[in-house]
């Protein structure tokens, strides 16, 4: 199976913007993503999101919740309030950062760093001087950290048996399925999604809840 990468000359020409919405915005490091010409602000699901957003989510699920779903229409039903919320959150961090609105039709990381390079006055390069370095240090204090866990943290990685074709054609790897039995993408697709339908059955959907939320303020 062939992946081809989207161009990402339009993304490249715009790096010190992104740089700077990726921090500011999502909290996330630009420079550790492969982004293209075609990726999406949609692409990044929740990221930057406060552990106060997720527990928005959390109450708003469960206040919301038709009975009788099941596990998949629950799990659907808590992503659509999700990711409403991270489209408020960049909205409202984009307006407080720039002092500007994010038209609602723009998606695409190109279209939003051309809208900030038009609309926004900001010599980007000089700004990011320090936001790369506060990134760098925090990088390279995980890494020494991580580092360090190796050898007081040892844990064995269990062997895993080899899978049969049975158990692929069980499962839900789409990619497995191509690859070990010869399926087309949207044959292994409607498998893999039956697949995780059935060993779905019965079971509840429960969504995040941050570990760190006092008990007081859980769901009661």
């Amino acid at each position: 199976m062939n992946i081809t990468i989207p161009p990402q000359d339009k993304i490249d020409s715009f790096e010190d913007i992104m740089i700077h919405f990726f921090y500011h915005v999502l909290k996330y490091d630009y420079r550790s993503g492969l982004f293209t010409d075609e990726s999406s602000i949609f692409d990044m699901g929740s990221t930057g999101l406060d552990e106060s957003d997720y527990l928005k989510a959390y109450h708003e699920y469960h206040d919301s919740l038709p009975k009788k779903l099941s596990y998949i229409q629950c799990q659907k039903h808590y992503y659509k309030i999700l990711y409403r919320i991270f489209d408020e959150v960049v909205a409202q961090r984009v307006l407080e950062v720039y002092d500007i609105e994010l038209p609602k039709k723009i998606n695409l990381l190109v279209d939003i760093a051309a809208f900030l390079k038009d609309n926004v006055n900001k010599n980007w390069q000089e700004e990011n001087i320090f936001l790369i370095k506060t990134m760098d240090t925090k990088s390279f204090q995980k890494f020494k950290l991580e580092d360090e866990k190796k050898f007081t943290n040892v844990i064995p990685i269990p062997i895993k048996k080899k899978l049969s074709d049975e158990d692929v054609a069980q499962g839900c790897n789409e990619f497995l399925m191509m690859s070990r039995l010869n399926m087309s993408w949207d044959d292994a697709r409607v498998l893999a999604k039956k697949n995780y339908e059935k060993s779905m059955e019965g079971k509840i959907f429960e969504p995040y809840l941050p570990s760190t939320i006092k008990p007081s303020m859980k769901l009661k």
